[in-house]
């Protein structure tokens, strides 16, 4: 899916250069070599832009590890090799590494994962009992969303990561508690028209935005 990525140095809030600019990617990766070595000082960001085309898909895209996912990974060979840590992940505005056990800001995902945990029932329970998951918007809805809403997992920057992992592979059950959850959301946007009923379609695409920043001096 992925068919543009680059990777630009910052420093000071001003970029230095490109680190990679692949125009046109492929999932065989292009090797980037540098002769002089790039130092990277600290305060140093790195910032990583995948974009994606998925109009050849059927099915929604979510975020993963496949080449059918959503992803966007850099990778650099680096020295000296103290003081980092071994991966670099974000998801949009979640930063990956600051997991403390399946713990992040607040909310507990292992907690979420699990479908006999009473917490996890009940935010389940209190939307599927007040919202229509087949659409519609109950009048007793909007105060049990905001309920919900205010939970650490579904607040603050947390949402749509949320949203996006329990959206894989989900039960018959937490399916229509997402899709009830969101049932009282209004949206402006038409949708698509299919050619088949003769009208156009639109290309889909995205981007995935990711931001490293060095804690000490290196090079790459």
């Amino acid at each position: 899916m992925g068919y543009q990525q680059n990777v630009e140095l910052f420093r000071n809030d001003t970029k230095e250069r490109d680190l990679t600019s692949d125009e046109t990617y492929s999932y065989n990766p292009v090797v980037h070599k540098y002769d002089p070595l790039v130092e990277l000082r600290p305060g140093d960001c790195l910032k990583t832009k995948c974009v994606f085309r998925s109009t050849s898909k059927k099915t929604t895209t979510t975020f993963g590890a496949g080449t059918n996912d959503e992803m966007c990974f850099a990778i650099f060979t680096y020295f000296p090799a103290e003081n980092m840590h071994y991966y670099c992940v974000t998801w949009d505005e979640v930063d990956m590494l600051l997991f403390d056990n399946g713990v992040i800001y607040g909310c507990d995902y292992r907690m979420l994962k699990n479908e006999s945990h009473p917490e996890r029932q009940r935010l389940i329970t209190k939307v599927l009992d007040n919202c229509d998951p087949y659409g519609g918007c109950r009048t007793e809805c909007p105060a049990a969303v905001a309920e919900v809403r205010g939970h650490p997992c579904f607040s603050g920057r947390l949402p749509d990561y949320t949203v996006s992992l329990l959206s894989r592979n989900p039960s018959l059950e937490v399916a229509k508690f997402l899709a009830a959850l969101q049932s009282c959301d209004c949206s402006a946007a038409e949708p698509p028209v299919s050619p088949s009923n003769g009208g156009h379609s639109k290309s889909i695409t995205g981007e995935v935005i990711t931001l490293m920043c060095i804690l000490g001096s290196r090079f790459v």
